[in-house]
């Protein structure tokens, strides 16, 4: 079995989708465990345990996490488990430790005298893009993080970052977004998105020329070794890299610990629905090689969680 621990509703659009969709015979492997169920499950089945969603777990839940994780680890060959919480970089972290990047995140909280513009305000732990406009002055940081906390009511000031802009655009103005996957030892390159736009969101419909880079980019994976090593730093074993290419080396924006693997097929252009069917079956088969483990028994939790007893003493924060 695969069991996918993921925060409730955050599902829908990423492996319950796949499941569906694209899984084909592994669809019947796949079952969906939302980390607020943690403190009543009383045993732990055999097989693969994918800790995703971890840039959304509140602290009780990340330690209820950390907690199971060590179990599962230390359970014997009929268990498996991807995403260390207790070492897996957040997207600040991460963009402060990846050697070269050519730009850093700073969290709203810190002094922020040393940001280089422009810059711009996102959300920590949400995967929505930018929440501001580009800022080209340091007077104007201040103004747009109090601007998104009243329009985001549910983010709280350290729940936000200030984040570097890299103007990665071509000699036309184009930015490319390039995606790949990590799947345990496996990476698949997932796709090449085009933009006229700094943020990057979603595949339009692009013409031939554009199709046939895409496709360049999936044949040869020329970055293979730099994500790989970006993985490496962030302590990650599942989840999708977000980069662009700037002065000959990659420069990553986010790993993504519970990406949209494929999007249903009607959202998918007709030109990139064949090499979607591709990296669907090679995931597919990854998530399999992994979850092939020898039969064992369920692993016995304790009934007293570690997040009931950390929930009367921590704060329930607001998911971003």
């Amino acid at each position: 079995m695969i069991h996918y621990l993921v925060t409730r509703g955050h599902d829908k659009y990423t492996m319950r989708r796949f499941r569906a969709s694209w899984a084909g015979p592994l669809r019947e492997r796949v079952r969906i465990v939302p980390y607020e169920q943690l403190p009543r499950l009383r045993a732990a089945e055999p097989g693969l345990w994918i800790f995703s969603d971890l840039e959304r777990l509140r602290p009780a839940e990340r330690a209820e996490a950390t907690a199971l994780f060590a179990r599962l680890s230390a359970a014997g060959p009929a268990f498996r488990a991807l995403n260390d919480p207790s070492r897996a970089l957040g997207r600040h972290d991460l963009l402060r430790a990846l050697p070269g990047n050519g730009f850093r995140a700073w969290r709203a909280t810190e002094p922020l005298d040393g940001v280089r513009l422009p810059a711009f305000v996102r959300a920590a732990g949400a995967h929505d893009g930018s929440l501001s406009g580009l800022l080209r002055s340091g007077d104007e940081i201040g103004p747009a993080i109090r601007r998104v906390l009243r329009r985001r009511w549910r983010l709280r000031r350290e729940d936000l970052l200030v984040v570097e802009f890299l103007d990665t655009s071509d000699a036309d103005g184009t930015f490319r977004k390039y995606a790949a996957m990590r799947i345990g030892d496996t990476l698949l390159p997932r796709h090449l998105l085009f933009g006229r736009d700094w943020v990057v969101k979603k595949a339009g419909a692009p013409d031939a020329a554009r199709l046939r880079e895409e496709q360049e980019f999936l044949d040869a994976f020329p970055h293979r070794a730099e994500v790989r090593e970006a993985f490496e730093v962030a302590r990650i074993d599942y989840g999708r890299i977000d980069y662009a290419v700037h002065g000959g080396r990659i420069r990553v924006w986010e790993i993504n610990t519970n990406p949209v693997l494929v999007p249903g097929p009607r959202r998918i252009d007709e030109g990139r629905l064949e090499r979607s069917r591709r990296f669907a079956g090679e995931a597919s088969a990854a998530l399999a090689a992994l979850s092939d483990l020898p039969p064992g028994d369920p692993l016995p939790l304790p009934r007293a969680g570690l997040f009931r007893r950390l929930s009367a003493r921590v704060p329930r924060l607001p998911r971003p």
